[in-house]
């Protein structure tokens, strides 16, 4: 693996385990196990770093979403299945954590976390509209509250196993949401 790959992963893991703002350059060294001239070599600083290992962060979660909600399948049974896949409870969604932290909504590190709901929003949606013109979603729901409640459930999902230290509060919330979106099909 290269240097500028160690770094990036570093960044990546970092990230997801104690955030942007509780990521040094030290503790960046320290994880890739490059020097500083290996960090300042490839990336003008943290924040370039940081943009980097996000738009990584943005394309891995999209493609693990897009290999669920576009896979064969029934519309609705794609969508359950995104909806209750197992998640790491402990850590969070590895952008929707970031979310609270000024340096990173302050910045162009916002733009791949903006991203990334954009297009699972655009995902989620193609994958309902299926569902109602194959018939398998009622004709009176509307699709944008649906995507929205999908995607506020699991990351408060997320918030509330970190609240209460316990992993099965997501667990129940996809339970929760797998169950709403029963009700929605003809």
């Amino acid at each position: 693996m290269s240097k500028r790959d160690a770094l990036i992963n570093a960044a990546k893991h970092l990230l997801w385990e104690v955030g942007y703002e509780a990521m040094s350059p030290a503790t960046i060294l320290k994880e890739s196990g490059a020097g500083q001239g290996s960090f300042y070599h490839h990336f003008a600083g943290k924040e370039a770093l940081a943009r980097e290992a996000l738009g990584q962060i943005e394309s891995e979660l999209l493609e693990a979403a897009r290999d669920i909600l576009m896979a064969d399948g029934a519309p609705m049974e794609r969508l359950s299945a995104f909806v209750t896949k197992p998640r790491d409870a402990g850590l969070g969604c590895r952008l929707g954590r970031l979310v609270n932290e000024r340096g990173v909504l302050d910045s162009s590190l916002r733009q791949p976390i903006e991203g990334y709901f954009r297009k699972l929003a655009q995902m989620l949606t193609a994958v309902l509209e299926d569902a109602r013109e194959s018939g398998g979603l009622r004709a009176d729901v509307n699709i944008a509250q649906v995507v929205r409640v999908i995607m506020a459930g699991i990351q408060g999902g997320f918030i509330l196993a970190k609240a209460e230290a316990d992993g099965s509060a997501l667990e129940e919330t996809q339970q929760a949401l797998n169950a709403y979106l029963t009700t929605l099909k003809t």
